[in-house]
């Protein structure tokens, strides 16, 4: 599949990439992309490349986890644990969803709540696009518990 990754080098870029597609894990959902937005921390690091710093670096490695944080997708996998209808007894496959960016432990108090910004647990909390693939991407795997549907 094709996917934008920052290359940070002497002579940094941003690339469209051909990665394997991922595997949903366990509480995981495949989602193939419909629409990621551009967020202005994306276009802060894209006008960075040419002298990246040290932050930068550090942060995203070599190269890139895929970029993307603001996605909507059709669910097209399910992981392990990942219910195969919903409430109302639709199919989780085909539906068209969207996938909040902020990961948590799932174990805290803040997580189980659903706040996973405020993640207190000993993996804390991570983003979609950033420590992890991203939406820029023809397919992202994405938590089960960070998706919120699109009314019919």
């Amino acid at each position: 599949m094709k996917a934008a990754r920052y290359h940070i080098s002497e002579q940094s870029y941003l690339s469209i990439d051909d990665i394997p597609i991922p595997e949903p894990a366990d509480g995981e959902v495949l989602i193939k992309t419909i629409y990621c937005g551009i967020c202005g921390s994306d276009l802060t690091r894209f006008r960075n490349l040419a002298n990246p710093p040290q932050s930068m670096r550090d942060l995203l490695g070599p190269v890139s986890k895929v970029i993307g944080h603001e996605i909507s997708g059709k669910i097209v996998g399910l992981g392990t644990n990942v219910p195969k209808k919903w409430q109302d007894g639709t199919s989780v496959i085909d539906s068209i969803a969207l996938a909040h960016p902020q990961v948590g432990c799932g174990e805290c108090s803040w997580c189980s709540a659903g706040f996973w910004a405020g993640c207190t647990g000993r993996k804390g909390s991570h983003l979609i696009g950033l420590q992890r693939d991203g939406g820029m991407a023809e397919y992202v795997v994405v938590p089960f518990q960070n998706l919120g549907l699109y009314p019919k």
